[in-house]
């Protein structure tokens, strides 16, 4: 530990640390460590002796490595590596990348984004482009559609149809197609979202390299209705500072950068993670009206605190928030007092199956890295929504073994005596916390005297908050 912080000490220069001054820490080091910043300071400032004096190279050497030693002892000296002599690449309304992310796969690296979004319309439809990204062979289209004149009876046509050819296994397929220098591409992957009259679609083409570059004119060509979207590309922002793409704050491995866009009285804000934890982030808001600890997402403005707005049908998700401010706001501070999230682990349990209205006390314990659910008691139960074998009626618990990391529930999903997924059916009740407290699972034919579940995916709060300041 102590010679990687020398390693890195001594290769920093004094512009490299005069670059770390904007950092405001608190620290705490011991006698040996602060010996070898004097001597790493001494060194930075061409002085031979060890004799302190007032000279600005001194004290601004001294000031930034003490900042270094503060993130050390802040967020831990791996993550503060992280953040040293990196490239962070932005993409609006996608994402930030670290070093454009795999080194060791060229094919993949994010080269390009779309110059401008754009839209079109007829009588039939509205047709946005929202985004564009470019590796060296493909180009991923984000876009959105709004039909015209929908009516219920075009829905339900539209529905059917669908059912029939997921009955079928024949896949419905869209005739969008993408054109450039004379070559037509229209084999794609992705997928599209929403259905009937909004839709929400992510497209990805593979191009002869020749293709890409930052002179094309692109041109997106939705067949069925006879319209088309034109865009170009443009090389991707490059910042050796995250901050500098905007505010930002840091907890359990996972950063978040606020980037806001103001108009006259509305706020929008774009939300942007880099996520080094073993989590996957569900929500940087509530899922329902409760929240933990009747807590949500604010913002805190010269006029007072700001609830945020979910933007309707925007195909970037929970990652947009859109707040109404007053034109004299100035100062803003959007907190963000937990992130929802899960992880991929999973337990298979057994449980038996008492007899109809019987109630047995397990106490089954389900471990996981973090936190423990534990189903306390079962019971045979029989309701109107019941199946027609009954119900098993669980009562959960937790144990938690940090302070800052609380489980919120799991998935349950019925299994065979070989692990094999069989699906399955349950209903749910969450407390004042939106944290699973019972779940009444539907029994099946085939459950004879025991019920085979995996649970998976255990969703947590992280309740570290976060303080994002900006202005306008």
């Amino acid at each position: 530990m102590e010679d990687k912080i020398k390693d890195i000490l001594n290769s920093l220069d004094i512009d490299e640390t005069d670059d770390l001054l904007k950092k405001d820490m608190k620290f705490s080091i011991d006698k040996k460590t602060m010996k070898h910043i004097k001597k790493s300071v001494y060194l930075k400032a061409g002085l031979k002796r060890k004799r302190f004096t007032f000279k600005k190279v001194l004290i601004s050497s001294m000031i930034a490595i003490l900042v270094i030693m503060s993130s050390f002892y802040i967020v831990g000296f791996d993550n503060v590596v992280a953040y040293i002599n990196r490239v962070f690449n932005f993409i609006p309304g996608y994402g930030i990348l670290e070093d454009n992310e795999d080194d060791n796969n060229y094919n993949n690296k994010i080269q390009y984004v779309i110059y401008n979004t754009t839209s079109s319309e007829n009588d039939d439809i509205t047709f946005k482009l929202n985004n564009a990204i470019a590796t060296k062979d493909s180009i991923l289209v984000m876009f959105s559609t709004i039909k015209k004149n929908y009516s219920d009876d075009m829905l339900l046509k539209d529905k059917e149809e669908e059912l029939k050819r997921f009955a079928n296994d024949k896949p419905f397929k869209r005739n969008i197609s993408l054109h450039v220098n004379g070559n037509k591409y229209s084999e794609y992957s992705g997928s599209t979202g929403g259905g009937g009259k909004e839709e929400i679609s992510t497209f990805n083409y593979s191009l002869i390299p020749s293709d890409i570059n930052l002179d094309n004119v692109y041109k997106l060509e939705y067949e069925d209705y006879n319209i088309s979207l034109e865009f170009k590309l443009k090389k991707i922002q490059s910042f050796n500072n995250i901050e500098d793409i905007g505010s930002t704050d840091y907890n359990n491995d996972i950063s978040i950068t606020a980037v806001p866009t103001f108009s006259d009285k509305k706020l929008e804000v774009n939300l942007y993670s880099i996520n080094n934890s073993r989590y996957h982030i569900d929500s940087y808001c509530k899922f329902t009206n409760r929240g933990y600890n009747g807590k949500d997402m604010n913002l805190e403005t010269d006029s007072g605190i700001k609830n945020y707005i979910m933007p309707d049908s925007t195909w970037d998700g929970y990652g947009k928030f859109e707040f109404d401010i007053e034109p004299k706001d100035k100062s803003f501070i959007l907190k963000i007092p937990y992130l929802l999230v899960n992880s991929s682990e999973d337990q298979n349990i057994d449980i038996k199956i008492p007899k109809d209205n019987e109630k047995i006390t397990i106490n089954k314990r389900i471990d996981f890295k973090d936190s423990s659910m534990i189903i306390v008691d079962v019971e045979k139960v029989t309701t109107d929504n019941s199946s027609e074998y009954g119900d098993i009626k669980m009562n959960i618990k937790y144990e938690n073994k940090y302070d800052n990391i609380i489980m919120k529930g799991a998935s349950f999903n019925r299994i065979n005596y070989f692990g094999r997924l069989l699906g399955g059916g349950y209903s749910s009740l969450i407390d004042d916390n939106d944290i699973l407290t019972t779940v009444w699972y539907a029994l099946d034919k085939q459950d004879k005297g025991t019920l085979r579940l995996k649970v998976s995916n255990p969703s947590f709060y992280l309740i570290d908050e976060y303080m994002l300041k900006f202005n306008r």
